[in-house]
């Protein structure tokens, strides 16, 4: 699945009362991500907001590390990986 990483987010509120989005990622994948989704392999550290860019565009998290967050690039992901979040 291609995904595109959309910067800006990490500031909103974190839903549930969840520290991190990488937190709320974990929570609802219901494992603890130390791997990121894109190919660098190094330890996840943000729960980056990606907007999905094939059929309908919704917006899920993927666990990062910090350089590629900084990075808005489209990447490949496995689709079981990511969370939905509902932005509004």
């Amino acid at each position: 699945m291609l995904v595109r990483n959309i910067r800006g987010f990490q500031g909103r509120r974190v839903p549930n009362n969840t520290r991190t989005w990488l937190d709320f990622y974990n929570r609802n994948l219901s494992s603890v991500s130390t791997h990121t989704c894109c190919r660098c392999g190094n330890p996840a550290e943000v729960g980056a907001h990606v907007l999905k860019m094939e059929g309908a565009k919704e917006w899920y998290l993927a666990p990062l590390c910090k350089e590629c967050y900084e990075k808005e690039v489209s990447f490949n992901v496995d689709e079981k990986s990511l969370v939905r979040v509902y932005m509004m």
